[in-house]
């Protein structure tokens, strides 16, 4: 019945609508074209967009892709990418009730209750973390749109469970350690295929900070108040130090000063561990503890499998590309204490769980109020989110979809919470009725946003509609596109070829194959003599990082100064881009005959 509850939250939230909008963002669209030139080579190993190897992670969400699209009998479109990433966080809501019950809810240890009390109280926890996790705002967005971040949810969840149940029942026959440490070596290894080696931080942080803490509170020294104020500001200090020193922009902001604040805290609360922890009994249970879990073969073991992928990648590209790819992904993605992270973060956590985060929140306060003994899952389950929290801090560019694998541990930990709360509190009843209602609104809201308002607000950001319509018209040959100045993967997707992105005016962005300077592109058009269709935003870019020019030419405007003749194609359905600010014209063009070119300036 807990099962069926938990599918059916999932369900009314994802299913409807799933495919109303199509392909919007950059990475959906990434993800689609690569999955589908894969398959059209049948090859499984490098993926590529527009022919050219596109290698800024790791296949795992391509394999899946490809792989439920071959079980139905379909080639991999947009349709089985939203169902991939659906079922993967279908996959992360089962596993959340599954580990939870298993050891990360037992929460608090209470005298008063009965022997049975605690199984009673940890289902409640898992049923209620389950149920937050299917009606989680950012759970419910990721499971509906092909990112690959989804499926670390899964792949953590089965890597923490397994790591953490081996050391919390270390007295259990050692074949089912041995497979519990298999199963979170065989995870670890999803999540880095998916996401490489950063993807482990997670795990090794929820596991491997989870045993160090318990064995700081089990074994560590006792600290004098005086002591736990003197560690806190040293640790909030070295952090704050650390963090101006290395993240960009002026030190002087108010947003840099609030969010190394932010990190402060949580190195206060590192200091304060650090010193507890910092003794030979400490150190020792923490040791024996990650035998016990496995997690260094789990780790190592996980990396094995990304290892031979890279291996058969430059057997093929050649060495060093894999190298080059991940040194590109690392300047993107790795950013050092960017001010805007830590607030963004928090602002993620707030609302991302949906009612799981509220019941989070009032889980910290109440953690916070007294002293209170812990279980050994607990621990795991508040290393997952404080150090999870203070590294996508440090090192991240503060996107919601990045803190995707905490999600679980918010739910689980706000699960606990409410699941003692309705225990111990003579309002209890009140308290679940209320909590059951607001999942069920929220979980009703989703879907009927989801159902018919994007549709409305969104979908002229996706050029499904206005890709169907253009190429209905006659004399149109997908081969014979161009996009200047901007460009989407999904028109490459929806047009079924390479859609050529004429590049002159910005934005400046990195494009995942060669672009044509429009200078070539004119070039080209004179030579073949024949017809193009370019699509062309409305109006100049607002790009900050465009080179200083004395003005900017509408793209209209700038082809026709090259020579171009232009003929709009009227399109009734709207696609538009820069945010849904400004939309998108279609022309057919072609090159007019002798002349020099008149200057840019000229029109």
């Amino acid at each position: 019945m807990a099962l069926t509850m938990c599918v059916a939250l999932w369900a009314a939230s994802v299913i409807p609508g799933l495919n109303a909008v199509g392909l919007v963002n950059w990475q959906e669209s990434a993800r689609a074209l690569a999955s589908s030139e894969m398959h059209a080579r049948g090859d499984w190993v490098v993926p590529t967009i527009a022919g050219e190897p596109y290698l800024a992670k790791p296949p795992m969400l391509y394999w899946c892709h490809m792989g439920l699209s071959a079980a139905i009998g379909r080639p991999p479109g947009e349709h089985e990418l939203r169902w991939t990433v659906a079922l993967a966080g279908l996959a992360g809501v089962l596993l959340t009730y599954a580990a939870a019950r298993s050891v990360l809810a037992h929460g608090v240890e209470h005298a008063e209750i009965q022997p049975d009390g605690g199984n009673r109280a940890s289902r409640a926890a898992a049923l209620w973390a389950a149920a937050f996790l299917a009606t989680g705002v950012l759970h419910v967005r990721s499971s509906r749109i092909g990112e690959l971040d989804i499926l670390l949810t899964p792949f953590t969840l089965a890597a923490v469970w397994g790591a953490g149940w081996s050391w919390i029942k270390g007295q259990a026959p050692a074949w089912r350690r041995s497979l519990a440490i298999a199963g979170a070596t065989a995870a670890c290894a999803g999540a880095a295929l998916t996401k490489g080696p950063p993807a482990l931080a997670v795990v090794a942080l929820a596991v491997g900070g989870g045993i160090a803490a318990w064995s700081a509170v089990e074994h560590g020294r006792r600290l004098s108040r005086r002591t736990v104020a003197a560690c806190a500001a040293l640790g909030a200090c070295l952090v704050i130090t650390a963090s101006l020193a290395i993240g960009p922009g002026s030190h002087a902001s108010v947003s840099t000063w609030l969010a190394a604040g932010l990190v402060g805290m949580g190195g206060a609360a590192l200091g304060v561990l650090v010193a507890t922890w910092a003794c030979t009994a400490a150190i020792k249970a923490t040791l024996a503890g990650w035998w016990r879990s496995g997690l260094p073969i789990s780790i190592v073991g996980g990396l094995v499998p990304l290892w031979a992928w890279t291996l058969a990648v430059e057997s093929r590209l050649g060495a060093g590309t894999m190298g080059n790819a991940a040194a590109r992904e690392a300047t993107d993605n790795l950013r050092l204490f960017d001010p805007a992270a830590p607030i963004q973060n928090l602002e993620a956590f707030v609302y991302a769980a949906g009612v799981g985060s509220a019941a989070c929140l009032a889980a910290v306060a109440w953690l916070m109020s007294k002293p209170i003994s812990l279980s050994r899952g607990l621990w795991i389950v508040i290393a997952w989110i404080g150090l999870g929290m203070l590294f996508f801090s440090v090192a991240g560019r503060g996107s919601g979809r990045y803190l995707t694998p905490l999600w679980p541990a918010v739910c689980i930990l706000g699960g606990v919470w409410i699941a003692r709360a309705v225990h111990d509190s003579r309002r209890g009843g009140m308290l679940a009725v209320a909590a059951t209602i607001a999942t069920v609104v929220l979980a009703a809201a989703q879907a009927w946003w989801y159902a018919s308002s994007r549709a409305a607000a969104e979908g002229t950001r996706s050029p499904r509609e206005f890709m169907s319509e253009l190429l209905s018209k006659p004399g149109i040959d997908p081969r014979r596109l161009a996009v200047v100045d901007f460009w989407v993967g999904s028109l490459n997707y929806y047009a079924g070829s390479t859609v050529e992105p004429v590049f002159d005016q910005g934005p400046w962005i990195d494009y995942p194959h060669r672009v044509l300077p429009v200078d070539e592109f004119v070039e080209r058009l004179r030579a073949d003599g024949g017809e193009w269709v370019v699509l062309v935003r409305g109006a100049p870019s607002d790009d900050a990082n465009r080179p200083a020019r004395q003005a900017v030419l509408s793209p209209r405007e700038h082809l026709s100064s090259r020579g171009l003749t232009l003929e709009e194609i009227a399109i009734g359905s709207v696609f538009r881009i820069d945010r849904n600010r400004t939309p998108v014209k279609a022309y057919r063009v072609h090159a007019t005959s002798g002349g020099d070119d008149p200057s840019p300036g000229e029109s």
